[in-house]
């Protein structure tokens, strides 16, 4: 019986250890939404994906669907984020408050491609643009992502935080506005109940 195997870029969220040599990953895709899905083999040394499925990599992955989970056949390094921030600590701790609230947001199988190219235009604006002021970033981020799942509407933030291009002068904004913009997302995380 012959499987579909499924191309998709993806951001490695998290992983597990799985058995003796295997791993589940917690991978947020561009085409299927929130995936787990298990690399047989990786814990080897000899595992050729193990260096290529990091935490916060983004990675262009092949997936099968079996009969009860996603397995990962091939995988390639796109962006390894983590080392790309490894001098620039705060915002490598802001990206991953980032990816770790949009694991508790997002639920599933679900499709969420411009929720995902939003967080892939995000995370390489920040990694172009060495000098920018990563709490800004955040809150943009933040805004934008509560925004795109529906827990903020376009009446509640301003066209500029959520529809312009990422740019020092609105991350600069958002920190003039930080306490509206953060006030707007606790409101937006208690609508999604995860308060």
């Amino acid at each position: 019986m012959s499987h579909h195997i499924y191309n998709t870029r993806a951001f490695v969220l998290g992983a597990r250890a799985q058995r003796e040599r295997d791993k589940v990953f917690i991978l947020l895709t561009k085409d299927l939404g929130l995936v787990l899905a298990v690399a047989t083999g990786i814990r080897r040394a000899s595992s050729k994906l193990g260096g290529i499925l990091l935490d916060y990599a983004l990675v262009h992955v092949s997936l099968v669907k079996g009969r009860n989970t996603w397995r990962i056949t091939t995988a390639t390094l796109v962006e390894d984020v983590s080392n790309s921030l490894r001098a620039d600590k705060e915002c490598l701790k802001a990206v991953a408050r980032v990816l770790a609230l949009l694991l508790k947001l997002v639920r599933g199988e679900e499709k969420h491609k411009e929720l995902f190219e939003e967080v892939e235009r995000g995370i390489a604006f920040l990694l172009k643009d060495r000098d920018l002021e990563c709490e800004g970033w955040e809150i943009v981020a933040v805004v934008r992502m509560l925004f795109h799942l529906g827990y903020l509407s376009a009446k509640d933030v301003s066209k500029e935080v959520l529809l312009d291009d990422l740019s020092e002068p609105l991350v600069r904004e958002a920190l003039k506005d930080k306490k509206k913009l953060i006030a707007l997302i606790n409101a937006g995380i208690r609508e999604s109940g995860l308060s």
